[in-house]
């Protein structure tokens, strides 16, 4: 019963973290691109988003949070902001 719960956990832990990267999009539609961007750098490369993102198994996630997933796994960071801008309106 604690492996499922700490599987619900990784993958509300996730999700919210993908959540906070689209609110930061949207939040600093203004700003420059290089400053939302290094936020959202600082979200995919916090200690504890990299352990449960490695050890978490996508079979389970939607296929969109799947492509997200996969970009920043390959720290395409440019490009997790340019899809929020134009699917984030």
């Amino acid at each position: 019963m604690c492996m499922i719960f700490s599987t619900q956990i990784e993958n509300d832990f996730l999700i919210l973290s993908i959540m906070a990267i689209r609110s930061v999009i949207v939040k600093n539609k203004k700003a420059p691109a290089s400053f939302v961007i290094a936020r959202i750098r600082g979200i995919c490369q916090h200690p504890e988003f990299v352990k449960t993102r490695k050890a978490y198994h996508m079979e389970s996630m939607p296929l969109s949070v799947r492509v997200y997933l996969l970009l920043i796994r390959l720290h395409l960071y440019p490009v997790c902001y340019v899809c929020g801008r134009l699917f984030l309106k």
